[in-house]
């Protein structure tokens, strides 16, 4: 097995909370949907302007690799892309 980590800086740009207990979604090269680990938080809700270190990591097959992470908060996602060696190679917000 082979461990993705990433830490993610969050801000809350509305003015509503975001929901406690959110995760982004991995998508392997492969295809594969590995589940989110997320370090031990408290409490993940992000209130209205107000930033968040937050820290999660998957775990993939040897040979495969997470090509995408998606983060859906507040109606808002962004799409990070990876390469094989876990550069950011693309970034996408809708």
């Amino acid at each position: 097995m082979r461990r993705l980590t990433i830490q993610l800086l969050v801000t809350n740009n509305s003015d509503q909370p975001t929901q406690d207990m959110w995760y982004p979604d991995f998508y392997t090269a492969t295809g594969a949907h590995p589940p989110s680990c997320i370090w031990y938080y408290n409490n993940t809700v992000v209130s209205p302007n107000e930033t968040v270190d937050v820290t999660f990591a998957t775990h993939v097959e040897v040979g495969d690799y997470v090509q995408t992470m998606r983060l859906d908060l507040l109606g808002h996602s962004v799409t990070i892309t990876l390469d094989p060696s876990g550069r950011e190679i693309g970034r996408s917000y809708w």
